[in-house]
C-alpha cells in the first residue's frame, strides 16, 4: 500500500502537480515513514516555495538516515529558498562529509556562495552611490588633499565609471586614492595599509604548503582507478575506430578491475548499441545501474544510464518501456535530452496507435512493406523516404478523397479564358447564307 502511494506521488511530481504528489506522499508517510518519502515530499514544498515545510522535511530525512547525502541537499536548497545562504552552505559542506563530490551537493553550494556573493556585492554598491554625486569632480579638486589625484586621467576615468556603475566599487578597493576621496565624499577619515608588500616580505613569504601524502589503503585504491581508466582510454580509442570487439574487451576489462564504476557500464552499452545488441544493451545498463546505487554514485551518471536504457527499448519498438525508462532518467536528472526524447517518444506512440487502427487492406495496397494481419512492419510503417519509399500514415492515398478545390482567381481566369477562344472561334467561322434561286 505504501509502494504504491509512493508510486503515485512520483508520478504526480514528474507531471508537474505537486499538491497531489505531497498527498500521496503523505499517506505513504502515514503508512512506513522512510528517508526517501520525506526526502521526495521537501521536494515537492520547494517547488511550491513552501520553504519552511521543506525544512522540516529534510531534517526528518535526515533524522531517519544521517549518512544520505541527498537529505542534506534537501536542508540546503530549503535554507537556500529562505534566504539563509550560510546556513545552506554549512547544510552541503555536512552532506559532503558523508558523500564527498555528490554532485548535488557541489552545485547547491557553488550556487549558495554566489548568490552570498551578489548580495555583498549589492551592499557594496551603496557605497558606492557616494561616486553618484553630480558635483563629485568638484568637491575632488577643491579639497588639497585629494586635487592631485585628478591630474591622472586612469583615476578620473575610474571616477566616471563609478558614476555610471557604484556596483563596481569592489574592483577598485585596492586604489588608495578611490579610498581617500570615499572617505572625503563621506566625510570620515579612512587609512589602509598599503596593500602591495615591499620585495623584502615577498621573499619572506611562505612556500605553498604541500601536498600531504597519501595512505596505503588510499595509494592502493588510486592504483587500481589508474589500471580501469588505462583500459578505458584504450577502450575508447577503439570504439571510435569502428572496432567494436577490441572496445568491449577492453571494457571489459576495466568492469572487472574496477566493478564499482558506472561508467565503463555505460561505454560498454554504448558499444553494444552501435552492434544492434539492444537486449545486452539494457542488461548492461541495468547491471551498472544496481552497481552505482550500491557505491552511491553520481544521480546524472545514473540518469545517463537510464536514458540509454530507453533509446534501446525505443530501438526494439518498445515504447512504453522506453517512456518509463525516460521518466527514470528524468527523476535523477532533468536533463533537456531526456525530456525532448521523453516527448518525441510519446508522439510516435500517438502515431503508431492511429497506425494500427487503419484497415490491413489498405496498408498493404499502399505499402511496400509485409503487413500481417493487423500488425505493422516496425518501425517502417512511420517512414516515408524517396529512395526507399515505405507506407507512411500521413500519406494521401490514404486519406479521404476530397474534391479539387480551385482558387476563385483561377477559376475566373478559366472562365474568360473559354469565353474568350469561344468568341474568337466564332468570328473565324465561316458564315454560309442561301442564295435564292433565280
Amino acid at each position: 500500500m505504501g509502494d504504491a502511494e509512493k508510486n503515485l506521488g512520483n508520478e504526480k511530481f514528474k507531471a508537474g502537480d505537486y499538491n497531489a504528489a505531497i498527498t500521496h506522499f503523505t499517506n505513504a508517510i502515514n503508512i512506513e515513514p522512510t528517508h526517501v518519502l520525506y526526502s521526495n515530499r521537501s521536494a515537492c514544498y520547494c517547488a511550491l516555495r513552501k520553504y519552511d515545510e521543506a525544512l522540516k522535511d529534510a531534517d526528518c530525512c535526515i533524522g531517519a538516515k544521517p549518512d544520505w547525502g541527498k537529505g542534506y541537499g534537501r536542508k540546503g536548497a530549503a535554507l537556500h529558498g529562505m534566504g539563509r545562504f550560510n546556513d545552506a552552505v554549512a547544510a552541503y559542506e555536512a552532506g559532503l562529509k558523508h558523500e564527498p563530490g555528490l554532485v548535488m551537493l557541489t552545485g547547491g553550494m557553488a550556487e549558495a556562495k554566489a548568490e552570498m556573493e551578489a548580495q555583498q556585492d549589492g551592499a557594496m554598491g551603496g557605497l558606492g552611490n557616494v561616486f553618484g554625486q553630480p558635483d563629485v569632480l568638484q568637491r575632488i579638486a577643491s579639497n588639497p588633499q585629494t586635487a592631485g589625484f585628478l591630474a591622472d586621467p586612469g583615476f578620473v576615468h575610474k571616477i566616471q565609471e563609478l558614476a555610471a556603475n557604484p556596483s563596481a566599487i569592489g574592483n577598485h578597493l585596492q586604489d588608495q586614492r578611490i579610498l581617500a576621496v570615499m572617505g572625503m565624499l563621506m566625510g570620515i577619515n579612512i587609512q589602509t595599509a598599503d596593500p602591495t608588500p615591499s620585495p623584502a616580505a615577498a621573499k619572506q613569504a611562505k612556500p605553498e604548503p604541500k601536498p600531504e601524502p597519501l595512505t596505503p589503503e588510499q595509494e592502493a585504491a588510486k592504483a587500481i582507478k589508474d589500471e580501469a581508466d588505462a583500459h578505458k582510454l584504450k577502450g575508447n580509442t577503439a570504439y571510435k575506430a569502428k572496432q567494436f570487439e577490441e572496445a568491449i574487451k577492453h571494457y571489459e576489462a576495466a568492469i572487472a578491475v574496477l566493478p564499482n564504476e558506472v561508467t565503463y557500464y555505460n561505454n560498454l552499452a554504448a558499444v553494444m548499441m552501435e552492434q544492434k545488441d539492444f537486449d545486452g544493451c539494457i542488461a548492461t545498463c541495468k547491471k551498472g545501474i544496481e552497481k552505482g546505487r550500491e557505491a552511491k554514485v553520481d544521480y546524472k551518471i545514473i540518469a545517463k544510464s537510464f536514458l540509454r536504457i530507453g533509446n534501446a527499448y525505443k530501438k526494439l519498438g518498445k515504447l512504453d518501456d522506453a517512456i518509463r525508462a525516460y521518466e527514470d532518467s528524468l527523476m535523477e536528472d532533468r536533463s533537456e535530452e531526456a525530456e525532448k526524447l521523453l516527448k518525441q517518444t510519446r508522439a510516435l506512440k500517438k502515431k503508431v496507435a492511429l497506425c494500427v487502427q487503419l484497415s490491413p487492406a489498405r496498408i498493404r495496397a499502399h505499402s511496400h512493406v509485409p503487413v500481417t494481419g493487423s500488425s505493422l512492419a516496425w518501425p517502417n510503417c512511420l517512414t516515408a523516404r524517396p529512395q526507399q519509399p515505405h507506407f507512411n500514415i500521413l500519406s494521401p492515398s490514404l486519406r479521404r478523397p476530397t474534391r479539387r478545390r480551385i482558387a476563385p482567381q483561377r477559376r475566373l481566369r478559366r472562365r474568360v479564358k473559354r469565353a474568350t477562344s469561344s468568341s474568337r472561334q466564332a468570328a473565324t467561322r465561316p458564315r454560309w447564307r442561301c442564295t435564292p434561286k433565280p
